[in-house]
C-alpha cells in the first residue's frame, strides 16, 4: 500500500512538472466595441460585430471557386481605399500580438491580402507590419502581428491595400506574446494522465 501511495505521489508530481513546462495558451482578449474610421463599402458592410463574431474562417474568392453572396456574407469589404478600424477595451490592456483574418484572393475579383499593417495606439505606439503572400488563395488566412507588449485601451489598425478590395473576417488581440495557434487547449493533458496511469501501473507490477 506505502509503494501504491508512493507511486501515485511521484506520479503526480511528474505530471505537475510535465504540465508547468508546457507552452501557455495564447490568452484572447475580449473587444467592447469597434469603430470604422474608414467605412466599409455598402455592398460589404458590418452587419454587426461580424470582425468580433468568433467566425473566423471563410470562403472567399479565389481560381477556380465559384461563390456568391451569402458565402462571403460574414466578410467587412472596403473597395478602393485603404481601411482603417480602432478595437476598443473596457479597461486598457496590455497586447503583445494580434490576428487579423484577411481575405487571401490573390486578386481574383479585386480581393487581395493587405501590403501593410500599421498598429497604434493614442498613447504613441506604432508598429508597421509587412504582408506576406502565402501560396494558395481562396479563403481567409490568419495573419500575425506578434514581437510588442503595449499597454492601451483602444488599438486602431489601419491597413494598405494591395487590390481593390480589402475584406476581413475577424481581429483578435491576445497577451501573450507567441503567436495565437488557436483557442482550443491542446490534448497534451490526455497525454499527460495516461503516462501517469501507466507509470503507476509499471510500479505496481514490480513490487
Amino acid at each position: 500500500m506505502k509503494k501504491f501511495i508512493s507511486a501515485s505521489h511521484s506520479c503526480v508530481t511528474l505530471c505537475l512538472a510535465l504540465f508547468l513546462s508546457l507552452p501557455s495558451q495564447a490568452a484572447l482578449i475580449s473587444v467592447s466595441s469597434y469603430t470604422y474610421n474608414t467605412s466599409p463599402h455598402s455592398s460589404y458592410s458590418d452587419s454587426g460585430g461580424e470582425l468580433t463574431d468568433g467566425i473566423t474562417d471563410n470562403i472567399a474568392w479565389g481560381e477556380g471557386v465559384t461563390i456568391g453572396y451569402s458565402d462571403v456574407s460574414n466578410l467587412t469589404g472596403w473597395n478602393g481605399v485603404n481601411p482603417n478600424v480602432t478595437f476598443n477595451f473596457a479597461t486598457a490592456q496590455l497586447i503583445k500580438s494580434i490576428r487579423v483574418f484577411a481575405a487571401d484572393s490573390d486578386g481574383y475579383a479585386g480581393v487581395a491580402l493587405p501590403d501593410t499593417i500599421t498598429v497604434s495606439t493614442v498613447e504613441g505606439f506604432s508598429q508597421l507590419f509587412t504582408i506576406t503572400n502565402p501560396p494558395g488563395n481562396g479563403s481567409t488566412i490568419a495573419l500575425d502581428l506578434s514581437g510588442f507588449a503595449t499597454t492601451s485601451g483602444a488599438f486602431t489598425l489601419t491597413m494598405v491595400r494591395s487590390s481593390s478590395w480589402t475584406m476581413l473576417s475577424e481581429v483578435q488581440f491576445f497577451s501573450n506574446d507567441i503567436a495565437p495557434v488557436d483557442n482550443v487547449p491542446e490534448p497534451k493533458m490526455g497525454l499527460l494522465l495516461l503516462l501517469g496511469l501507466a507509470f503507476i501501473r509499471r510500479k505496481q507490477l514490480s513490487k
